[in-house]
């Protein structure tokens, strides 16, 4: 990694890691850190999916990518938890680019869409300090009840963000019941699609670890009435996704 990069990733480090956490009022008790996903750089062929392990379940609040294009131009694509969070074009240089993830996640998947050959360079990720549970994704396919169980589990978390949404501010929507939303979305889409391959259950997981990651959030409704109904039930719904996948 070059002495640019670094330095660049150095400042933006800093200011995501003191910004988020003092500007973002929801976020102010979450510590950050950068942690590097490669080890040695990778190339991305026509087509290609590589996946970049965590380590663990994190909050991940952005990544500073470092990529070329070899020879001429690509266009290469970052998701995590099945969503798009950046389409990323890449000339035949080293410039440097910021996606923001905004959610608890355990990998990071690169995928190539067109171009040509990207060679990726260094990807750091600012993170939570603190891990969330290690969950178990399970193996094989699910069942047929289990997929339309999966899919009322995701409606009632949609239900749920929306009952308590009126009830709270921008900050906390944002940084703990819009990633849930989105979970729950995922996980409901393809559960309803009859989608009964490990990926239902990996949204699942996904939704899991959103729900964990707010539970600071989820024990400041359990001390107003007007919020303590729903937070149980948000509790509830944890309770029931974790039987469900184990």
């Amino acid at each position: 990694m070059n002495r640019i990069f670094k330095s660049m990733v150095g400042a933006l480090a800093f200011f995501a890691t003191t910004q988020l956490c003092v500007m973002d009022r929801a976020l102010a008790n979450v510590e950050f850190e950068t942690l590097s996903l490669l080890y040695a750089p990778l190339t991305l062929d026509t087509g290609e999916s590589r996946v970049l392990s965590i380590g663990s379940w994190r909050h991940v609040r952005k990544l500073y990518i470092q990529a070329t294009g070899v020879a001429r131009d690509a266009v290469f694509e970052v998701i995590v938890n099945g969503d798009v969070k950046g389409t990323v074009h890449v000339p035949g240089a080293d410039p440097s680019y910021v996606v923001t993830v905004a959610e608890t996640a355990g990998s990071i998947l690169l995928r190539h869409v067109s171009g040509a050959q990207v060679r990726v360079v260094e990807i750091l990720a600012v993170v939570s300090r603190d891990e969330v549970p290690p969950y178990d994704t399970g193996e094989g396919n699910i069942s047929l009840p289990v997929a339309n169980q999966a899919a009322a589990l995701a409606h009632e978390a949609i239900v749920l963000v929306k009952a308590l949404q009126p009830h709270s501010s921008m900050d906390d929507f944002e940084a703990y019941l819009l990633p849930i939303k989105l979970s729950a979305g995922r996980a409901y889409a393809m559960a309803v699609h009859g989608d009964l391959s490990d990926r239902t259950r990996l949204a699942l997981v996904g939704l899991l670890a959103q729900i964990d990651f707010a539970r600071p959030y989820i024990d400041q409704c359990l001390k107003q009435d007007e919020t303590f109904d729903f937070a149980v039930r948000v509790l509830m719904l944890r309770e029931k996704l974790t039987d469900l996948l184990h």
